[in-house]
């Protein structure tokens, strides 16, 4: 289902774009470092962490007494960091509490009968997480988590698009579930912009479809995504991020 190739993809981009890209991942290492020293949590959750591009691991592992690093796969290059940190542990697990072993299933048994079932079958549910942890982080997750499935899925089914936006929607919601109020923040890109070569504006994307908390406290600001003309093509695209301390 492309996990892999898309995390290695994502640090292709980064090396090729890391100039639009620092400022984000700077105001994102800012951020959390700024909850993190509020709340003061002995122990933290970092849902996403991917590469750590955007984590500030050395300073968080001299603030907190354990660091837990959470995704559905972990870089070599970071296992490698995360081992010079005693107090860093990694957790591979499904963020989307099972809906990608759900969603190939359920391609793999509509591939066998031709039948085309409706996505509320595809079971959303809460992730097994570790006990005990004080602090939660969704680190530029929640508008990746539906992303993959829905490009699985619609590579072999075709689906009208509010259907497949309901199913965005339970897996965004399903996220957010796990997210307290006082003990958690969440970051994540809510707005897609497209522009042509002259940077006139062509087309907006909306990309969370679940309702956002509040929060105590909302940061956002634009991320220079792609300039090449890659990830859209020969188009330039940008994100608005949201953060928000829960």
């Amino acid at each position: 289902m492309k996990y892999i190739s898309d995390q290695q993809g994502i640090m292709e981009r980064y090396l090729l774009e890391h100039e639009g890209w620092d400022i984000h991942l700077q105001k994102t290492r800012s951020f959390i470092l700024n909850c993190v020293r509020k709340y003061a949590p002995r122990s933290i959750l970092i849902m996403g962490s991917g590469w750590l591009l955007d984590v500030p691991l050395d300073e968080l592992s001299s603030m907190c007494d354990q660091i837990n690093l959470a995704d559905i796969c972990h870089p070599v290059q970071v296992e490698k960091k995360a081992i010079q940190h005693t107090n860093c542990n990694l957790i591979t697990t499904d963020l989307t509490g099972g809906s990608v072993e759900s969603t190939y299933t359920f391609v793999e048994t509509f591939k066998k009968t031709g039948k085309r079932e409706s996505l509320q079958k595809i079971p959303v549910n809460i992730p097994t997480l570790p006990e005990g942890i004080d602090y939660m982080i969704s680190l530029n997750l929640l508008n990746q988590l539906d992303i993959l499935l829905v490009d699985y899925i619609k590579k072999f089914i075709d689906y009208p698009e509010t259907e497949i936006n309901d199913f965005r929607k339970r897996i965004q919601e399903s996220h957010l579930s796990i997210l307290e109020p006082g003990r958690s923040c969440l970051v994540t890109d809510d707005e897609e912009l497209v522009f042509n070569n002259k940077h006139q504006l062509i087309e907006r994307k909306k990309l969370i479809h679940a309702q956002l908390p509040v929060g105590i406290k909302k940061q956002r600001w634009k991320w220079v995504f792609d300039t090449s003309g890659i990830y859209n093509r020969d188009k330039i695209t940008e994100f608005y991020v949201v953060a928000i301390d829960i």
